[in-house]
């Protein structure tokens, strides 16, 4: 008896090839795309493609699988990586985007998308584009954040969304705002649980679950400050020593401090969310002082590793 979405709209909302052919069919303006079912049909596109371009699988998330290919040198291995991170083996060879990333962060009442928030991203860049950071409100001039809250109520829809969560990635190109995908679910990252209430006093997680309940959530913000996450980047190698957190807990602003990893523990190379560490989360006035709070927070915690 929970509201909820349509199985049509689950798959699209998952399946990142469909995903896609809806935007394509709605006119959401979107990056250039081809779909492979299998690897084996890449010779049937291979003429089509220019680079850079993006590979990832169409059924997988947090950047599992992603990958930028710079030439068609790199097409083939790159596909192979990409199939190999997926269930079912298709991906879906994308434009490389460059610009501002964001998400929208939106709760659909009967119909109604309702943004609470666009939240500024810092990824690890070229290969894989891990996040390893999110910032609201987001610090992007009004009429471009304008658009790219028109672009997301618009995808939102494209997919069939009537009621729930949904979080749309979006990258503010040159040419406009593009779609990058979404998901009829909340953010992950913390920016669903702990970024959006500290920037705006609104329970998302409680107003996802009145909806699911049928019930009208509160979604009217009660303040406006900064709120940022930040994930360390530490050193390849085994952890040796974690030192300097209590000291850093008692900063001003600072909200949490996880660390998933901890002494004896090895940390590899960042090539998908799974593999950060741990991070910082703060409030302030607006999201330069949230972002600056975590840079200097961070830098009081020493995670020291050995080859």
């Amino acid at each position: 008896g929970l509201v909820g979405i349509s199985y049509e709209t689950a798959i699209k909302a998952t399946d990142k090839g469909e995903m896609m052919r809806a935007f394509d069919e709605r006119r959401i303006e979107h990056p250039w795309f081809y779909i492979l079912d299998s690897i084996d049909t890449l010779a049937q596109i291979r003429e089509k493609i220019t680079y850079p371009c993006i590979c990832k699988p169409t059924d997988n998330a947090g950047s599992r699988g992603v990958i930028l290919i710079n030439s068609e040198t790199e097409l083939s291995s790159g596909v192979k990586y990409s199939s190999a991170h997926g269930r079912k083996g298709s991906v879906i060879i994308e434009e490389y985007m460059l610009g501002s990333e964001v998400s929208v962060e939106i709760i659909v009442c009967n119909g109604v998308p309702n943004v609470l928030a666009v939240t500024d991203k810092l990824t690890t860049g070229a290969p894989h584009f891990v996040e390893m950071g999110h910032s609201q409100p987001s610090i992007i001039a009004e009429n471009d954040v304008d658009k790219i809250k028109d672009l997301a109520c618009r995808a939102v829809k494209a997919i069939g969304i009537e009621n729930g969560p949904a979080h749309v990635e979006i990258m503010l190109a040159e040419d406009g705002p593009k779609i990058i995908e979404l998901g009829a679910r909340l953010g992950g990252d913390c920016i669903t649980s702990h970024l959006v209430p500290l920037s705006t006093g609104i329970d998302m997680v409680k107003s996802a679950i009145q909806v699911a309940l049928g019930e009208t959530p509160d979604i009217s913000p009660k303040f406006s400050k900064g709120a940022a996450i930040r994930y360390f980047d530490v050193r390849q190698g085994q952890i040796k020593a974690i030192t300097g957190v209590e000291d850093a807990q008692s900063i001003e602003g600072v909200q949490e401090i996880t660390l998933m990893k901890q002494v004896g523990d090895r940390v590899d190379s960042i090539d998908s969310s799974v593999d950060r560490i741990g991070f910082v989360i703060t409030q302030n006035d607006d999201a330069y002082k949230a972002i600056a709070n975590c840079e200097e927070t961070m830098k009081h915690i020493c995670i020291k590793t050995q080859q």
